[in-house]
């Protein structure tokens, strides 16, 4: 059995499923209807006798917060960040080939040492009005306002990372520390958002939140179109990838299977 074969066969078929996957994603986009805060609100007037809930759209505005949070990284007043620290070590082993010769060897390992996400209630004001926004269980596609290596100036392990204010007590490791990879993401005030979720009428405030169901909760920094071209092209690239692999796969088979 041809171990490199059924391996390409597999990430064919990994690709192919996420193709597919894309393409829903794609489709759903599509088929929301983007709708202004003003409209929202008359109709949840019209329909207050009977209950206004969970109303599918998709809502443009900015962000506005009186109390908002600050990233911890790059301290950005935001309503949504996630942040990572990952550490860069080199490890020293030693490798046995076929014949049983040991030779000592050096790999470069990455570990997450540091990774959190917050997020809290705020704001979307379109101009026609504003909508307050629960993101909970949502899906954050937000601006990167760190991207940074720091390498590491000791030659020996350290017990603390401190970067500005932030301050981190590492795990110990054995291996030589090359440096850290510090990221975050944000959704900061006054930042042009598009929401897809849920519209409810809430005491007689409307609120957008995760809609009941399977329905998208989306929050992102990217407009629509540009996210529909973004996932159109997934699907299309993993498609093209996945027939080249499995044709790959095939070829292996075959001329493995004559050897």
């Amino acid at each position: 059995m041809n171990i490199f074969g059924i391996i390409l066969g597999l990430i064919a078929l990994g690709l192919g499923f996420n193709a597919i996957h894309q393409r829903r994603k794609a489709a759903a986009l599509s088929s929301v209807v983007r709708r202004d805060i003003e409209f929202l609100q008359q109709l949840a007037t019209s329909m207050r006798d009977t209950g206004f809930k969970n109303y599918l759209t998709l809502v443009k505005g900015k962000v506005s917060c009186d109390a908002p949070l600050h990233s911890e990284l790059s301290k950005t007043p935001c309503v949504y960040y996630h942040m990572s620290v990952t550490r860069e070590t080199r490890e020293t082993y030693d490798s046995t080939d076929a014949q049983g010769k040991v030779e000592t060897k050096t790999r470069t390992l990455r570990e997450v040492v540091a990774s959190n996400q917050r997020s809290i209630s705020f704001y979307l004001n379109d101009g026609t009005g504003q909508i307050r926004v629960e993101p909970k269980a949502a899906e954050f596609i937000g601006e990167q306002v760190l991207s940074r290596y720091e390498a590491e100036a000791s030659s020996a392990p350290v017990a603390n990372l401190q970067w500005g204010d932030f301050q981190l007590s590492l795990p110990q490791t054995q291996n030589q520390v090359l440096g850290y990879a510090l990221e975050e993401t944000v959704i900061p005030l006054n930042a042009e958002l598009y929401i897809i979720g849920a519209v409810s009428e809430e005491s007689s405030e409307l609120l957008l939140s995760k809609p009941q169901g399977k329905e998208q909760f989306l929050i992102s920094v990217k407009s629509d179109s540009e996210l529909l071209q973004q996932r159109q092209n997934n699907a299309k690239w993993s498609l093209i990838i996945a027939a080249i692999l499995a044709v790959a796969a095939v070829l292996v088979f075959v001329f493995g299977g004559h050897k």
